[in-house]
């Protein structure tokens, strides 16, 4: 459920429903598990990122009313905003935070499992949080092989800053991930500065050859 609003300061603000077995503190800090992310920001508990849906590139700010509403901003934007564009923003948030799995059955098998129990009650509503963009996704897969978890981020981050575009507001960069179409055009030789090896150069790029050549495949929201 999607509702739109505007607040005080005449921002237009989507709230957005999420189940009871939610919780997004808890999936605040999963997301806070890299000091190194460069595709979202988190500060005083709102989580903040670029997004381009529907051929509009804009900032939205992710926040909490309760545990389970969530309220989504769009900092610096005045002009109006049509209803596909907030269905698509509602639609990658729901994605995003995995809120159209029911939980339910998992957690009424977990009250009877001894291993499961102490889990569910300690990280109770974290979700298995997507990526909502499938060119994202695929990258972010090979960009992490035979890697660890620190280094990975960096390479992403390497990636991210290289080829990449942003949205800047009140003197910051947020930044998007590269289009498939972006990175279709590119050589191995165009990854040079970005230190990693060949073979994960030729995957991404012939992963985004792929998806540039089927206009369908090129978003999964």
């Amino acid at each position: 459920m999607i509702e739109t609003l505007s607040n005080d300061e005449g921002m237009i603000e989507l709230r957005i429903h999420a189940p009871k077995e939610f919780s997004f503190s808890e999936n605040l800090k999963y997301l806070s598990r890299s000091s190194n992310e460069c595709l979202f920001d988190i500060v005083d508990q709102k989580i903040y990122r670029a997004l381009d849906v529907e051929n509009e590139t804009f900032l939205i700010e992710i926040s909490a009313m309760n545990e389970m509403e969530l309220a989504v901003r769009f900092p610096g934007r005045t002009a109006p905003m049509d209803n596909q564009v907030k269905a698509a923003v509602s639609q990658y948030v729901r994605h995003w935070f995995d809120l159209e799995t029911n939980l339910l059955p998992f957690y009424e098998l977990a009250q009877s499992d001894p291993l499961l129990q102490k889990p569910v009650s300690q990280f109770f509503g974290l979700r298995n949080m997507g990526i909502p963009d499938l060119f994202e996704a695929i990258a972010w897969g090979i960009l992490g092989q035979q890697i660890n978890l620190t280094y990975a981020y960096t390479l992403k981050r390497r990636l991210v800053e290289g080829f990449g575009e942003y949205v800047e507001f009140e003197g910051k960069q947020y930044w998007l991930f590269p289009t498939p179409d972006a990175i279709a055009k590119l050589t191995v030789e165009d990854f040079a500065d970005l230190r990693m090896t060949v073979k994960k150069c030729e995957y991404l790029i012939g992963v985004a050859q792929l998806i540039a050549e089927g206009n369908s495949l090129k978003k999964s929201y």
